[in-house]
């Protein structure tokens, strides 16, 4: 599981989430203050998705605290670049957005997932 820290006010993270297609995969984001302290949580809401062509894939996402974990599952990352043999079989755009408890909207996290063949 790749960890990632993110930061309040600034720019989203920008990461390459590499993924062998068919399998289970997650990601785990640490939401800090600007001075590196976990932020207050309480009260927040995530969602995430992949983009792959035309249609986009909702990712599963928990949370404990401060820290946020994605998760494609494998039965959807089958999915991503099926049948293609070329390495990366696919890449897909995702993001993660926050809904504060008053509303506010954050991306703290944008990115790429590279999806890599898989062989078995």
């Amino acid at each position: 599981m790749a960890a990632i820290d993110a930061y309040a006010g600034e720019s989203p993270a920008k990461i390459v989430w590499n993924v062998v297609r068919g399998d289970d995969s997650s990601i785990e984001i640490t939401l800090l203050d600007d001075n590196g302290a976990a932020l207050n949580t309480s009260g927040w809401s995530y969602a995430s998705k992949a983009r792959n062509g035309s249609t986009l894939h909702t990712l599963t996402v928990t949370s404990a605290q401060n820290v946020v974990t994605v998760k494609a599952p494998s039965a959807t990352t089958a999915l991503w670049g099926a049948g293609a043999v070329t390495n990366p079989a696919a890449q897909l755009p995702f993001d993660l957005q926050v809904t504060k408890g008053d509303g506010t909207k954050w991306t703290p996290v944008i990115g790429r997932i590279v999806v890599i063949p898989d062989i078995t």
